[in-house]
């Protein structure tokens, strides 16, 4: 049982990333009906919080051991290859010459921005928790 709890680790973290990026963006778009000019950088942060949030509860439920720093380490990977992809995506569309009409928005690059920054602040914050609770003598 705990072979299988180990394969579906990596699928349940992904699936939970993308299940929450629906109901955030679901609720955002109830709730949010007032449109400011920042607005979608706090949107932006929010759902990144809660995504990684998400991610790393339904790993905890998913890995059947009591350690639980691995699933930490499996979704900052995760977030790492993601951000990177970014960066990489920028860079590459920017620099390419099949690309030479289309340029990246100042609102696309700061919600990027913000979506990195909800990243970090929840995982430093969780990093800081299993540091405490299991890594601490």
């Amino acid at each position: 049982m705990k072979i299988i709890r180990l394969i579906v680790l990596l699928p349940a973290i992904i699936i939970a990333m993308i299940l929450a990026n629906f109901l955030t963006q679901l609720i955002f778009n109830i709730f949010n009906t007032e449109l400011s000019l920042f607005s979608f950088i706090w949107d932006s942060f929010l759902k990144s919080s809660i995504i990684t949030f998400a991610a790393y509860i339904s790993g905890i439920y998913t890995y059947p051991y009591q350690k639980k720093y691995p699933v930490l380490i499996i979704v900052s990977i995760i977030y790492l290859l993601i951000y990177l992809g970014q960066v990489f995506i920028y860079v590459y569309v920017d620099s390419s010459e099949y690309f030479k009409d289309y340029k990246f928005s100042g609102e696309s690059i700061i919600s990027n921005v913000a979506n990195i920054a909800g990243s970090l602040i929840v995982l430093s914050y969780l990093w800081r928790e299993i540091y405490i609770d299991e890594l601490k003598p």
